[in-house]
């Protein structure tokens, strides 16, 4: 019996750096389907609405957004679950019922990295304050993490962390947030962000698990030293596993410094692998080739 192709998609802004399209095409060839996927540069919140138009009347079988129309996403569909809700941002979309449906895949994709690496669940530190710092966090959670650290390149010094609606968010999943460990200035260095800085070293020397979950390392514009020098690496134990959630066909800056310092590496190609076979099991409810797309995004990575 033939099946009728779908079209499947990521959105977000930029886009030309995605492996989602190599990753998800490999995928639905091994599972014999006619289907297309393709990536869809949407720079506003209007232009991703157009393109949930088109979902809405089927010209889509379901979507992928990534930054920064995340919270968009969630915002804009029609029902979600509830620990997507809890997060505040989506990265899957599709229709059921009549309903824009919403879910994140990254943070069961995340939990089972984590676990399958052995990763001790002591102390976690997350660097940023976006959707993929809340859905680290949300994982660390699920994880049974004792202490979760979060810090924010906007989070400047005490006073701006403390007056923070996305840090309050944190704070409110029981995370510990801390002002940036690197201030622009000598007049953001507060006494109240010198002594949460001495806290956020503190912090470090006893993290079992570093998750770098900002955009740091993904463009030229953004190369990632600031975020890299955030870490006191010399204070992070020998055991201690970095996690770096931005991929590419050369190490971040982050990466290179969590191998300097001996620590084992978590990547976020096998991050991206994960989510996006939950993506596809949630649109087309079969189980969807893990290994074939891994495989697919390593290889578009460092063949590009």
């Amino acid at each position: 019996m033939s099946v009728f192709p779908l079209r499947f998609a990521v959105v977000g802004h930029p886009i030309q750096h995605s492996a989602s399209p190599a990753m998800h095409m490999a995928a639905l060839r091994a599972m014999g389907l006619p289907h297309l996927y393709e990536a869809i540069d949407c720079p506003t919140r209007a232009s991703f609405e157009r393109i949930l138009g088109l979902l809405k009347r089927g010209y889509f079988g379901g979507l992928n957004v990534t930054a920064p129309l995340k919270g968009f996403a969630l915002e804009l569909a029609g029902a979600s679950d509830a620990e997507t809700r809890r997060i505040g941002v989506a990265n899957t979309l599709w229709m059921e019922g009549g309903v824009v449906q919403a879910s994140n895949t990254d943070v069961p994709g995340m939990v089972e990295q984590i676990q399958q690496a052995g990763v001790k669940l002591g102390v976690a530190l997350i660097l940023g304050s976006g959707g993929a710092a809340r859905a680290a966090v949300e994982a660390c959670t699920r994880l049974g993490v004792r202490v979760v650290g979060v810090t924010s390149r906007s989070w400047i010094n005490s006073e701006v962390l403390y007056e923070s609606t996305s840090a309050q968010s944190f704070r409110e999943r029981r995370a510990l947030t801390f002002p940036w460990p690197q201030p622009n200035s000598e007049e953001e260095r507060t006494k109240g962000s010198i002594a949460l800085q001495i806290q956020w070293g503190e912090l470090a020397a006893m993290a079992d698990l570093i998750i770098q979950a900002t955009s740091a390392g993904l463009s030229q514009d953004n190369p990632g030293e600031l975020v890299a020098h955030a870490i006191p690496w010399k204070k992070v134990p020998p055991h201690a596993v970095a996690y770096e959630l931005v991929y590419g066909p050369e190490p971040t800056p982050f990466a290179r410094a969590a191998e300097q310092r001996g620590l084992r590496l978590l990547d976020g190609l096998d991050l991206l692998a994960r989510q996006g076979a939950r993506s596809l099991e949630h649109w087309l409810h079969r189980p969807a080739p893990l290994e074939v797309m891994r495989e697919a995004a390593r290889r578009y990575i460092f063949r590009r």
